[in-house]
Order: structure tokens, then sequence, then C-alpha cells
């Protein structure tokens, strides 16, 4: 195996560039995993596939931006952009997310049951799969 510096942390996909101004960064440049200990997920990609999510783009824009989630991910961020978040007043920028399996598979479940019932009550819904719902 090469030693050389990869573009993307292959666990998480997220740039080395920007992992290297983290503490999550092992000198081996592969993402601390340990730091998480109850997840086994790391990429928003997987957990939008295992969540039931054909795009992740449509997972985004529903999960991590809803307050409301039925999603438990834990926000992976920098300590340099939690400072800087803290003395600007503004959000920290968030490199990836973690999770767990299960977590995730449980999420998309209630995810879904919540659209379904949406959908019953005669409500717009979009779909997990990324289709249009009804209306």
């Amino acid at each position: 195996m090469s030693r050389k510096k990869w573009k993307r942390e292959p666990l998480t996909g997220v740039s080395i560039k920007q992992l290297e101004v983290t503490d999550w960064l092992s000198f081996s440049y592969e993402f601390k995993a340990k730091a998480f200990p109850d997840c086994n997920v790391y990429d928003v990609s997987t957990i939008a596939n295992l969540a039931g999510f054909s795009r992740p783009d449509h997972f985004k824009s529903r999960a991590l931006t809803d307050n409301s989630s039925y999603f438990h991910l834990h926000p992976v961020v920098s300590d340099e952009e939690k400072l800087l978040a803290y003395c600007y007043n503004r959000k920290e920028k968030i490199l990836t997310y973690c999770t767990h399996v299960d977590s995730a598979k449980a999420g998309g479940e209630a995810y879904r049951k919540a659209a379904n019932a949406r959908m019953k009550a005669g409500k717009k819904i979009t779909d997990v799969s990324g289709g249009s719902g009804n209306g």
C-alpha cells in the first residue's frame, strides 16, 4: 500500500486539505474514527443510502437541514471552526456527519412513516426515494 497522501480520506470522502486543519486526521492520514465510538458510518452518501434515499442531495435537503429530523447524526467539525463560529456568531461549517448503521435505517423508517401519515392527511410530501409525492 502506498504511503502517499490521498486527495480524499477514503472513510469520510472529505478532502485531506479540509481534514488537515482539524484534529480528526491521524498521522497516517486517516480519519480518527475512534473519536466516535458509537458510529460506524462516516459519510453522508452512505447514510442517505442506508436511510432509503436514492439521492444524497434529497437527504441533505431534508434530514440535515430540518431541526425536527428523525436522524441521529453527529456533526464532525474542526476545533478551529468551532472557535470561528463562536467568535463571529455564525453557524459552524460541518465537514461530514457520522452515525451507526442501525440509526440511519431507523431514521429512514421513521421518516417514511411520517411521510405516509402526511400523505394520508392530504398534505404535500416528497417521497424518500427522491420522487414527487402527492400534490
